[in-house]
């Protein structure tokens, strides 16, 4: 069973008042600008700046710092089972996993030291979307993040909100795409920003970029890249009991440890774990679709300055 003060959260919470708004402007045929509103001022400079203000980072920390559906969960419990040895037990993993922008109740605070102190490596993880100019730095900590394809990661955040906000029928595919080519009101934020800011940083021994696909081709090797990063070494036993802890069937199959907060008002949860595949935005958006997003990205990470190989680590769609 799942932590009951974040999926089932009191009446008297945060989330209370975004569901109550949400049921609101549903009703007045508002749900896109409400959405906007809700989790979009999470990415303003202003409100990443709070975040981790006055923080300082000691060897404990293992910051989990993706892009939204980007793989997040798997990246939390890649690097609690390493922290624990693939003997990590929870009945949510916020329970362990610090999340300081979240509006949630029920998640363990960032100055709680009891996940470290428990801990046989003494490490905790630390959920985070923030890009790296707002993401505290220090040699003793960890930091680890995935890139995956944006054409997939649209899709993911489209069926994921639509479930969170109970919103299907109220946003199309259309206006999601013009949020997520518009960063400024995508609630996510740039993807090519974050993941360029974080691809600048992959030469750092205390860093693990890693890329969706290349865990999804080889876990164990992946689990071994941040294990070193982490600066803890598994024996082949323990390497083995946290590939089987983070393969997708395992985490699937004890969905509620890692399910979202229910929202009032709503007919149930969001799917935190929908497919977890590589691929397939061709079933949600178009060819052009699919390439505008390519298109847009190459731009921007061409403006950044970036460096970040996306045409060999992502299908680019030529339409």
């Amino acid at each position: 069973m799942s932590h009951p003060k974040f999926t089932h959260p009191p009446l008297l919470s945060p989330n209370t008042i975004a569901a109550t708004v949400m049921r609101v402007a549903r009703a007045l045929g508002l749900a896109l600008p409400a959405l906007e509103k809700i989790i979009g001022h999470a990415n303003a400079d202003k409100a990443k700046a709070k975040v981790f203000a006055g923080y300082q980072p000691t060897a404990h920390d293992v910051f989990v710092a993706t892009y939204s559906k980007s793989g997040t969960n798997w990246a939390m419990q890649i690097a609690v089972q390493i922290a624990w040895r693939g003997e990590a037990e929870f009945a949510h993993i916020h329970e362990l996993v610090a999340w300081p922008e979240a509006m949630f109740t029920g998640i363990v605070a960032l100055d709680d030291p009891r996940p470290w102190q428990s801990c046989p490596t003494g490490k905790r993880a630390i959920k985070t979307v923030v890009d790296t100019p707002f993401m505290p730095y220090s040699e003793e900590a960890t930091y680890f993040t995935v890139l995956r394809d944006p054409k997939d990661v649209f899709v993911s955040a489209y069926h994921f909100l639509n479930g969170v906000f109970d919103l299907e029928g109220e946003v199309t595919v259309e206006q999601w795409l013009e949020l997520f080519l518009t960063p400024t009101r995508f609630p996510a934020g740039s993807w090519p920003l974050h993941a360029s800011s974080y691809w600048a940083w992959r030469d750092r021994p205390n860093v693990a970029v890693l890329f969706f696909s290349d865990m999804k081709a080889d876990l164990p090797g992946s689990v071994r890249k941040v294990a070193e990063a982490m600066r803890v070494e598994l024996s082949d036993a323990e390497l083995a009991r946290v590939v089987e802890r983070c393969s997708f069937d395992w985490m699937k199959a004890h969905e509620p440890r890692f399910a979202p907060p229910r929202m009032l008002f709503t007919r149930g949860h969001g799917k935190m774990l929908r497919e977890g595949k590589v691929g397939g935005s061709h079933a949600l958006l178009s060819d052009e679709q699919r390439a505008s997003i390519d298109r847009w990205c190459l731009s921007e990470l061409e403006r950044l300055g970036s460096d970040l190989p996306y045409r060999e680590k992502f299908e680019v769609v030529e339409a």
